[in-house]
């Protein structure tokens, strides 16, 4: 059985893995997840406990609930060093630092914005706390970031890693809720735009979309099926 990767949207983080798994040329299925409606199925709380995507279930039937975990599997998988570096070397822990910041500090910053959106309970002030609160953490994590980022194309240098694919999915998050003026993050914004002129981004945001069910190397399969999968695993 090939790997399933499950492929949240609208907006999904899991966009760049997507983009990495086309980039290595590995066979594999994808199920589209609606979220937050999919994620709340008893199903769905069976595969990811945490009601989160993304989630991979490798041909062996192990399941990684992490976008960390993923990537490192990803890593292994590069043995030509397409998106990644040799292992073990200073690069290879720069790499994994430079993912852990976008996956942690980064992502996190956004869930008050995201709570103060997807929680129905809650007040016209909880929800403008929660939204201040929220613009406080981005423009921290954003200010971070843009430090960190060099006037390469990408992170680290001409060609992509795993560092620009996972911040494919999750740099969106910032234009959406409209937090901050881009302008003000010229370095980000123009990282930004190499990320989202490459193929292999522009494939996976059709696939998100729904607008694509096959391409080279993956397969569109039922979110039902996949999930029934997972349970016989």
């Amino acid at each position: 059985m090939k790997p399933i990767l499950f492929v949240g949207h609208p907006l999904g983080s899991s966009l760049g893995l997507v983009a990495a798994l086309e980039t290595l040329k590995i066979s594999y299925q994808f199920a589209r997840v609606s979220m937050p409606a999919d994620l709340h199925s008893a199903a769905y709380k069976n595969l990811n406990d945490r009601q989160q995507t993304p989630v991979l279930m490798l041909s062996d039937g192990t399941i990684l609930t992490e976008t960390m975990a993923i990537a490192q599997w990803l890593m292994h998988q590069d043995r030509e060093h397409q998106i990644s570096f040799p292992q073990p070397s200073s690069a290879e822990l720069d790499l994994i630092k430079s993912m852990a910041f976008i996956n942690s500090s980064y992502t996190t910053s956004f869930i008050p914005l995201w709570l103060s959106m997807e929680v129905d309970s809650l007040s016209e002030t909880d929800t403008s706390v929660l939204h201040k609160i929220g613009t406080m953490l981005t423009d921290k994590s954003q200010k971070q970031l843009e430090h960190l980022i060099t006037t390469s194309p990408f992170f680290y240098g001409n060609a992509p890693t795993l560092t620009d694919f996972l911040f494919a999915g999750v740099g969106r998050w910032a234009d959406f809720h409209q937090v901050f003026d881009s302008q003000a993050y010229l370095k980000t914004t123009q990282w930004k735009e190499a990320i989202f002129g490459l193929p292999q981004i522009q494939l996976a945001e059709k696939i998100e979309q729904g607008s694509i069910s096959l391409t080279n190397f993956g397969q569109e399969i039922a979110l039902d099926l996949a999930l029934s999968l997972c349970q016989q695993s």
